[in-house]
């Protein structure tokens, strides 16, 4: 895949907050790569999109919202 800019990786998080909030928990996953570390160090840590998607599903039921406050994406590193 090629490497995103700032825009782009913008523009993913909104879809991304837009899966969320449809609940469509594998559109969310797919903005995410195969091999991801996504965690809260407290409570959960997750290290592939599989997983990371059966964390989404297991929303309780309850409705999703996601609001961005600060974006930060490094695009030499791909990391945001």
């Amino acid at each position: 895949a090629k490497p995103m800019n700032q825009a782009e990786f913008e523009t993913m998080l909104r879809e991304l907050a837009a899966a969320w909030q449809r609940r469509d928990y594998a559109a969310a996953a797919a903005c995410f790569a195969e091999e991801v570390k996504y965690a809260d160090p407290l409570r959960y840590e997750f290290a592939n999109r599989a997983d990371l998607r059966a964390f989404f599903e297991h929303d309780e039921g309850l409705e999703q919202q996601t609001v961005w406050h600060r974006v930060l994406f490094d695009e030499a590193q791909q990391i945001g």
